[in-house]
């Protein structure tokens, strides 16, 4: 593992630290975002950029999900390991990673070919394991087609409402345009259909396709994050609460973060599909 912002970190610090919160049968690392910093002043004669590791993705696969679902496991993992580095996980149960790779499933195929293992309770846990041929391509291009084409729908919708001033339901109609966006992004670039309504954790997961999501959605500032909630909440509170209210210059605003997100969705899951 490479310097991070909290200095250094070993896999195993990370490894341990899921250790206490659930016992894995594998680890797979998925990918990671990287950083840059860059130094200059007056006494610097040749600035030099330093690359660090931000953000840590993986799969971990666990025997028993017990008296949680996966959405829950991955929340409690993700909090624990903040005080090392970042991550953003996938929890699978055993069974289920080991039938996906048996039905050749795309994302759990891709996996076990191309991931490294960071932990392991077995070694030769999946060795036997009879990889299915990939069938699916199909199912995804048929997943994403729909889902754009919803997203853009909805997009279409959340203007009319914005004409007719009905603001927060604009909000919400450009929740579920961004929720469909995403949600097909991730599936043709990955394989993996992530359900749920919760856009920063898609927006989050869209960066093992494309790290440009985020820069749309960014999250350093405190209005950065005022404005993604706001949108967020719009899926409950836009349609259920009377007292959410959406102010125009909020709303004009994310109408052109969800189309640029859209726009974008539509041209890097079209090249992903290309390989399919």
């Amino acid at each position: 593992m490479e310097i991070n912002s909290l200095g250094q970190c070993s896999y195993q610090q990370l490894i341990n630290v899921i250790r206490e919160v659930v016992k894995p049968d594998m680890i797979y690392l998925l990918g990671s975002s990287q950083r840059e910093i860059k130094s200059e002043s007056i006494f610097i004669s040749n600035p030099t950029t330093v690359n660090y590791t931000s953000e840590y993705y993986l799969l971990i696969v666990i025997p028993e999900l017990n008296d949680k679902n996966t959405y829950e496991w991955e929340e409690i993992i993700e909090c624990r390991c903040k005080s090392i580095i970042p991550i953003i996980c996938i929890v699978l149960q055993t069974s289920i990673f080991e039938k996906w790779l048996k039905a050749g499933h795309s994302f759990a195929v891709k996996v076990f070919q191309s991931a490294d293992i960071i932990h392991s309770s077995q070694r030769s846990l999946f060795d036997d394991v009879t990889l299915g041929e990939i069938t699916d391509q199909k199912e995804i291009k048929d997943f994403y087609n729909t889902g754009i084409n919803k997203a853009k729908e909805f997009l279409k919708t959340a203007e009319l409402c914005r004409l007719s001033d009905q603001n927060a339901l604009a909000m919400f109609m450009l929740h579920q345009s961004a929720e469909q966006a995403l949600t097909a992004l991730i599936k043709a670039g990955t394989g993996y259909h992530r359900r749920t309504h919760n856009l920063s954790r898609l927006i989050r997961l869209s960066g093992l396709v494309t790290n440009e999501v985020r820069s749309i959605f960014p999250q350093h500032t405190e209005e950065d994050k005022r404005l993604l909630k706001l949108l967020q909440s719009a899926y409950s509170d836009g349609r259920y609460k009377r007292e959410y209210r959406v102010r125009m210059d909020d709303l004009l605003l994310c109408i052109r973060h969800v189309s640029v997100v859209l726009e974008i969705c539509c041209e890097r899951a079209n090249i992903e599909l290309i390989h399919l």
